[in-house]
């Protein structure tokens, strides 16, 4: 149920998907509703639905905790978690012997290996 609700806490319209899609505030909210919906449909938890429902998934207490509730814009220190975190994988994959990689490097790194 934790990794559910981390999962629909981190989308957001301004972020694609794994698909590299993108989706509006309105269909953010109905996706983790219904993924939230079908997953104690699954396991038969109907009260803890009624009590996520009521507490946590009505769009009125949605917008409060979700990140998707903003679309124009992202916290601050929220995305720059994001790129410190992608910045550490591209150097852990691809610049485990540069300490202080060149400019040229990163940017053909970024752009043949990154890039699909």
């Amino acid at each position: 149920i934790l990794k559910l609700i981390t999962k629909h806490f981190y989308l957001h319209s301004l972020i694609p998907n794994d698909s590299n899609e993108y989706f509006l505030t309105d269909e953010i909210w109905i996706i983790s509703v219904k993924e939230m919906y079908d997953f104690y449909i699954k396991y038969d938890l109907r009260n803890i639905w009624a009590y996520m429902w009521m507490n946590w998934y009505q769009k009125d207490h949605w917008i409060l905790w979700a990140r998707a509730a903003n679309s124009d814009e992202l916290c601050l220190f929220k995305t720059t978690m994001l790129i410190e975190s992608h910045w550490k994988v591209v150097k852990q994959d691809f610049l485990p012997k540069f300490f202080r990689p060149r400019l040229d490097l990163m940017v053909f790194i970024i752009i043949n290996r990154l890039l699909p």
